[in-house]
């Protein structure tokens, strides 16, 4: 049977915890009106310290208990923890509750999660588990990954590597870092978010050079921000729940730190450079929500993909305190291996003159207004036509 006939996870059986204030019954969800109480309380959207605890949770518990989530709204949300548990068989196959993980919902998704129940409408962290497969007559596991082994993993991986210094992409990106005026601030770790298993790429951009030139770029970084700064101590932190036992040991002899998720989150602050590259959580929200980073080079920040439904979409107030404290550097377009990706340095001198500032936000406000209009006028068409092929007689 083909691997993509299983779903990879499965949300952890949830329930209003016995503590929690009762729901609110009249009061339902909407994005718009969870996007105004954060903009009205000058709140973060994501909290390093529900992060920090959510985290010590998941470590602790074991199967049986719960992990207790509040939710923006201020209610407690349980979440069974069930690893190792066979939740179904189906066809000769055990589904088997494997380990938990984050789910970060963006804001623009916030209200489907009613679909699972009342009380979790403004709960932006969900708890997942990862299911693994096995059969039922033999005790075998199904669609493990099969890892080659680590030498030949390396070796794959350094080849890559040249390939990635003698590029283009490379030549200019690091033209563009040699011509940056000073660091705001000194740099003492650079963390990559979702680069990808090196040894058994997953989703749908598996092309392992892409993979290896992401991991390469972290490294280039390194070697710039080592003789800029004069700190030969910056260290790299990676984190990617594809990671493997193989990823580990080859990312530790490379000189990286592969932390579990939500740590690389957590250990964002002002002295950190941030790269990730079309992301399936909103990593650019999350970063900002939990420090304003010396720098990223990540996803452009663009007011036209207000109306695409990504993982990591765009958001007003990344945006705006983009506009506001940091200057912005154009990179090379390699779609192959990376994005249409930007760089971003936070200001030396603070944030910009109120004039600039305004222009800049009134650009973003009409770009948005503009594309919504436009995105009104095709969802209209589309029902239209809808309606018209409703219409017309069906042949059998």
């Amino acid at each position: 049977m083909a691997h993509n006939s299983y779903p990879g996870a499965i949300l952890c059986e949830t329930a209003l915890s016995p503590n929690s204030p009762p729901v609110d019954a009249e009061k339902a969800c909407t994005n718009l009106c969870a996007f105004h109480r954060l903009e009205s309380s000058k709140e973060p959207y994501f909290v390093k310290e529900v992060l920090r605890d959510v985290h010590k949770q998941m470590k602790e518990r074991k199967a049986g208990e719960v992990i207790t989530i509040k939710t923006l709204d201020g209610l407690l949300v349980d979440f069974k923890v069930r690893t190792g548990e066979i939740l179904d068989i189906s066809e000769g196959v055990a589904w088997i509750a494997g380990k938990t993980y984050i789910e970060y919902v963006p804001i623009h998704t916030l209200a489907s999660n009613e679909a699972h129940g009342p009380y979790l409408g403004y709960c932006n962290l969900l708890i997942i588990h990862r299911l693994r497969f096995r059969a039922v007559r033999s005790g075998e596991y199904l669609h493990e990954p099969v890892l080659p082994p680590f030498e030949a993993c390396l070796a794959e991986f350094f080849s890559f590597r040249q390939v990635w210094e003698a590029s283009d992409t490379h030549k200019q990106i690091r033209a563009t870092l040699e011509a940056l005026p000073a660091i705001a601030t000194p740099i003492t770790k650079i963390i990559g978010f979702a680069c990808n298993s090196l040894a058994n790429p997953q989703g749908c951009m598996r092309e392992k050079q892409r993979v290896a030139f992401q991991h390469a770029l972290l490294l280039t970084l390194k070697d710039h921000l080592d003789t800029k700064t004069g700190n030969p101590d910056i260290k790299i932190l990676v984190q990617d729940p594809a990671y493997t036992e193989a990823d580990i040991a080859m990312l530790t002899h490379l000189g990286m730190t592969v932390v579990e998720d939500p740590v690389g989150f957590v250990e964002v602050d002002e002295q950190s450079f941030v790269f990730a590259c079309s992301p399936t959580v909103p990593a650019r929200q999350i970063v900002m929500d939990m420090a304003m980073p010396a720098g990223m080079v990540w996803n452009k920040v663009l007011a036209e993909a207000v109306i695409f439904d990504v993982s990591d979409p765009w958001n007003l107030s990344v945006h705006r305190c983009i506009n506001r404290y940091y200057d912005t550097h154009a990179l090379p377009e390699d779609r192959k291996h990376f994005a249409l990706m930007a760089l971003y340095v936070r200001r030396v001198e603070g944030e910009v003159s109120a004039e600039v500032y305004a222009i800049r936000d009134l650009e973003v406000l009409i770009t948005v207004r503009n594309y919504g209009q436009y995105a009104d006028q095709m969802r209209l068409k589309a029902e239209t036509m809808y309606e018209l092929l409703c219409k017309v007689d069906r042949f059998e």
